[in-house]
């Protein structure tokens, strides 16, 4: 689990926690902005430590970007939206496939896995 914020990934966690019907409550996070390579490969190699392997990741990461019209949102404004929502998205598939097929010590003979990418649509206000 990711969160850009401290607080907002507490809440998150105790959520999930709650929602988790097994007695294996295990789940692991980290906080940082999904957008940052370091943070990804972070994630994973947390992930990775924790569990052992990765069975599923799923791509959800998401912000709602500056809330103005599309004639004054800025090139910084936008790419930031695109960073957080596409670059995250490739950069956690990336460093997951990596543990997930190309690891032996994890995953020898492994192909039982999956990776779920969830999109939203940026708004523009007229």
């Amino acid at each position: 689990m990711n969160v850009r914020d401290e607080r907002e990934l507490s809440e998150a966690l105790n959520d999930v926690r709650k929602s988790l019907e097994s007695n294996e409550k295990r789940v692991t996070y980290l906080a940082g902005d999904i957008s940052q390579e370091n943070v990804c490969t972070s994630l994973i190699d947390h992930t990775i430590k924790t569990f052992g392997r990765i069975d599923v990741l799923v791509n959800n990461a998401g912000i709602g970007g500056a809330q103005k019209h599309m004639v004054v949102l800025t090139t910084g404004e936008w790419d930031y939206v695109i960073d957080v929502k596409l670059k995250g998205a490739f950069l956690c598939t990336r460093e997951t496939l990596k543990k997930m097929t190309h690891d032996p010590k994890i995953n020898s003979t492994r192909n039982d896995y999956a990776i779920i990418n969830i999109s939203s649509v940026h708004e523009s206000f007229p």
